[in-house]
């Protein structure tokens, strides 16, 4: 590291800086391992899109690290995967849910409580979107070869953007609950 200078003091320059706050100090060694379960493939491919999306966050300044929490990590029903606070502590967080998928097309989906959270926090909300994530390859390297390729694609307050084009959002399933009614033993 270059720009490390050791004189009675330590004293650390920027790009080390961002190399000590890279999220790749905590990448899990299950990334990468065989794909023949498809639920822990999609599960993995999840992972890595929260792991590129906490990098892509911490390497937006030097020292943001403190700022950016994984919430997900301890709760993954708050309806967003990452919480980016503001240098204004009186600023709302800016909310980042992350989608990530092996393929080619831009799709995923949002839980309702997802789109109802997106609906409340509005310009403080956020879609990051990782398309195209090989398992095969080093978490690391793949980072920079989709960065280089234009992800993650950003879509800040979804409830009002995706029903504008080039967007389409529609229903693809439904709750149904009978209340009140248990249920009869066979």
């Amino acid at each position: 590291m270059p720009d490390v200078v050791l004189t009675g003091q330590l004293v650390i320059g920027e790009a080390t800086a961002l190399e000590l706050d890279s999220v790749w100090n905590e990448v899990p060694p299950d990334m990468r391992t065989n794909w023949s379960d498809i639920d822990n493939k999609r599960r993995v491919v999840g992972e890595r899109a929260e792991h590129y999306s906490m990098q892509f966050e911490r390497t937006r300044e030097v020292g943001a690290i403190d700022r950016i929490v994984w919430v997900s990590r301890d709760d993954d029903g708050l309806g967003y995967d990452i919480e980016v606070k503001d240098v204004d502590s009186h600023k709302k967080p800016r909310l980042v849910e992350v989608k990530g998928t092996s393929g080619r097309s831009v799709q995923f989906f949002l839980s309702s409580n997802e789109y109802d959270i997106s609906t409340t926090a509005g310009e403080n909300y956020e879609v990051q979107f990782w398309g195209n994530i090989d398992l095969a390859r080093a978490p690391m390297e793949e980072y920079e070869v989709l960065r280089a390729t234009g992800y993650p694609i950003t879509i800040v307050n979804p409830a009002q953007r995706l029903g504008q084009k080039p967007w389409s959002i529609e229903t693809s399933q439904y709750k149904v609950t009978r209340p009140g009614v248990p249920p009869t033993p066979p």
